[in-house]
């Protein structure tokens, strides 16, 4: 896993992205509690916030590259190297 270098949370985040408003993030966080999953978790689940911005946000969040796979082409000598 990668060490996160800044102290922004996931929530911070999705607020700057303004996918979610902090009253929105706030009650998302108390449902995830609640149900003891994670706030990428509890978004993913209600739909609030789309599967794909999540993870854009959370690859932001990890200081990841995110890489769309439906757009990315990968190499045919890589994939004839994984079994189906």
């Amino acid at each position: 896993m990668t060490q996160q270098t800044e102290s922004r949370t996931l929530q911070a985040i999705l607020i700057e992205h303004g996918l979610l408003t902090p009253d929105q993030a706030d009650k998302a966080l108390e449902e995830a509690k609640t149900r003891s999953e994670s706030l990428r978790e509890s978004l993913a689940r209600t739909g609030i916030v789309s599967d794909r911005d999540v993870a854009i946000c959370y690859a932001e969040y990890l200081n990841l590259p995110y890489i769309d796979l439906e757009t990315y082409t990968i190499d045919p000598l890589v994939i004839s190297t994984v079994d189906e």
